[in-house]
């Protein structure tokens, strides 16, 4: 059995992911994963044109991920309270699938084990989590690599586990590999031989590995500062807006950022009071960026100034001395 590190839980497992392996004992293990492989007649519980099925049988969960183009699908399902995941396909569907577990899988496990989970990106600025949350496409993974190759350690990408240890609120490592399009990869400056697809049927999706980021992967959780929503582009601006927002605000908007939100049905009292708790203890900003894609730059060297951080980069002096708008919300 290989034995990872993935979201803060030691994972063991037959199934073979594209990074190294790590040590722990075997009262240490956090989740174990069975990969089965193709099974036949394998029941789907798909009623609509849905990618993602989440659906309770006897004693156990499910969660299904289907093409919508095909019958095939995916099968993970959870018992020991999110703490063993049997992962099965039907007909041909891809044996390529680490990108499905690594994160909508895994992120099902953690929810059954009461872990709160945020659809977002980070890195870790002078020993600070910040983290980045919008939706698909908005550029998450464009401002981490950025920041990456600003020379910042990578902690999580798409899916961010937090802890809330000792009254503290801290962001778990997720695994070293960075996952980006290439339009993001060339802004960051990263050479294309060093990435490799992250599937063969996910479009213009890579892995960019620590192994190719000046600093890294952060193997250890770490206390989050920050988090930036971002809002999306405006076309007349140059340069990026920030809106800090209140506690309250902050709350709401984290609400709709638990990852799984819509097929995991987080929709109770008590999935909102840890993003209270997050709201309260970190500061929350929504982030509006310019059309061109290469100022994603500008809005990576500006969070850079906004905790401490000086880049060596050649276009950090110009940049601080160009005004960037500030707005605080009451």
């Amino acid at each position: 059995m290989n034995r990872y590190r993935i979201h803060g839980m030691n994972v063991l497992t037959n199934y073979v992911f594209p990074f190294p392996q790590t040590e722990f004992s075997d009262s240490d293990i956090g989740l174990t994963i069975i990969y089965k492989g193709k099974i036949k007649n394998l029941q789907s519980f798909q009623k609509r044109n849905e990618r993602r099925v989440w659906h309770k049988s006897n004693n156990s969960y499910y969660l299904q991920y289907c093409r919508t183009d095909s019958p095939d699908f995916l099968s993970f399902e959870y018992s020991e309270g999110g703490k063993t995941i049997t992962v099965s396909r039907n007909n041909d569907y891809s044996s390529d699938i680490s990108l499905i577990i690594l994160n909508p899988a895994i992120s099902a496990a953690l929810y059954l084990q009461g872990i709160t989970c945020l659809h977002a990106s980070g890195v870790v600025i002078n020993g600070k989590a910040v983290l980045f949350t919008g939706e698909s496409g908005a550029g998450k993974s464009s401002l981490t690599s950025n920041l990456a190759a600003l020379g910042h350690q990578f902690l999580c990408d798409d899916l961010a586990a937090i802890d809330f240890a000792n009254d503290g609120v801290f962001v778990k490592p997720a695994f070293p590999m960075l996952k980006a399009s290439s339009a993001a990869i060339r802004a960051a400056g990263i050479p294309d031989s060093a990435v490799f697809r992250a599937a063969q049927w996910a479009e213009d999706e890579y892995w960019i590995p620590d192994s190719a980021l000046k600093a890294g992967f952060c193997k250890t959780q770490v206390p989050l500062e920050a988090i930036y929503h971002i809002k999306g582009r405006k076309e007349n601006i140059t340069q990026p807006e920030f809106v800090e927002l209140s506690p309250s605000n902050g709350a709401f908007l984290i609400s709709k950022q638990l990852y799984g939100k819509t097929w995991l049905k987080h929709c109770n009292s008590e999935s909102f009071k840890p993003c209270s708790r997050i709201a309260s203890n970190v500061k929350i900003t929504e982030i509006w960026t310019p059309e061109d894609a290469e100022r994603i730059k500008a809005t990576s060297e500006q969070i850079n100034t906004f905790h401490g951080y000086i880049s060596k980069s050649p276009s950090s002096d110009n940049l601080s001395q160009r005004k960037t708008e500030l707005y605080l919300a009451e």
